[in-house]
């Protein structure tokens, strides 16, 4: 299987950070000129490190795809699988997406189909293309799991929706692909699957809970996952729980309401942890900081051991 990508916004997330050195020198210049850079380089990475070290998502992000290149520090493939765990228990879709290529390819890590697939279907859910396309192809022939074609189907015309040309047309190869294994009533379930799916995430969405004017929406910063509660477990239940909340001028949640949920506690398991441990970056108002009603779909998935 090629990977679509190597890295996602790595430039973006390290320009961030003020990551200047990441280009590398220029064979111009004086020695001393040079040595100035490395310095500089050493201080970059030093304070990418104090952030990521302090729990910050980006830097570890950023510190991740320093040791995967290479750039102003020494390579290695496991400080990258390390970093890129870091900010994929926090929820960002990109180190989990990496972290899945980690896994698959084994670098740094024992390769590993099986991780590699928990931690694509985590970026998935979380609106994922790439990850969506290689979670569809991985169940389609049965690599890190069971060959399931209704779930590879589900996955591959949720990525069909792209407005991305060019992944949009490997899903759909791919689509036709896994059709050809199935009868109609597979291919109708794969298709309402997709359209829950697709109708649970379009129901998310943010607003100014005072009328007037433009909101910049809120900026998750930490959302770690909630705990599955024994009896959902047991009884294989999987799915999307939605619920409303308000996104505090202080960027905690508060003030929730299940509006759509799935039974056996996980309504609960959502609320205690959004309500405990999230963190949100505030929405703002001109400029300013204010409550924020948002509708948050949180994805309950039993993944592959």
């Amino acid at each position: 299987m090629k990977f679509l990508r190597l890295l996602l916004l790595g430039s973006i997330l390290l320009a961030s950070y003020e990551y200047s050195a990441i280009a590398g020198m220029s064979t111009a210049g004086s020695i001393s000129a040079s040595m100035q850079q490395d310095q500089q380089k050493s201080s970059d990475i030093e304070a990418l490190r104090t952030a990521a070290e302090q729990g910050e998502t980006k830097a570890q992000f950023a510190l991740a795809v320093a040791y995967q290149w290479g750039r102003a520090i020494s390579q290695s493939d496991s400080e990258a699988v390390k970093w890129f765990q870091k900010a994929a228990e926090q929820g960002d879709f990109g180190a989990q997406y990496n972290l899945g290529q980690m896994y698959y390819e084994g670098m740094g890590v024992t390769q590993d189909y099986s991780e590699a697939l928990k931690w694509f279907l985590m970026a998935a859910d979380r609106g994922d293309v790439y990850s969506q396309i290689l979670v569809g192809q991985m169940l389609y022939v049965g690599k890190g799991t069971t060959r399931d074609y209704v779930k590879a189907l589900m996955w591959l015309e949720i990525a069909g929706n792209t407005k991305l040309n060019y992944e949009r047309e490997i899903a759909e190869r791919s689509r036709n692909d896994v059709i050809k294994k199935m009868n109609s009533q597979q291919v109708s379930e794969a298709q309402r699957m997709a359209k829950d799916w697709n109708s649970i995430r379009a129901q998310t969405s943010v607003q100014h809970v005072v009328d007037g004017g433009v909101v910049k929406a809120p900026v998750p910063i930490y959302q770690p996952l909630p705990q599955y509660t024994d009896e959902a477990r047991n009884k294989g239940i999987q799915g999307d729980v939605l619920i409303e909340c308000v996104i505090r001028t202080d960027g905690l949640p508060d003030t929730f309401r299940v509006l759509r949920g799935l039974g056996y506690g996980l309504e609960k398991a959502a609320i205690r942890t959004i309500a405990t441990e999230w963190h949100f970056n505030p929405g703002t108002f001109n400029g300013n900081p204010v409550d924020v009603q948002a509708n948050i779909a949180v994805s309950f998935r039993l993944y592959p051991k």
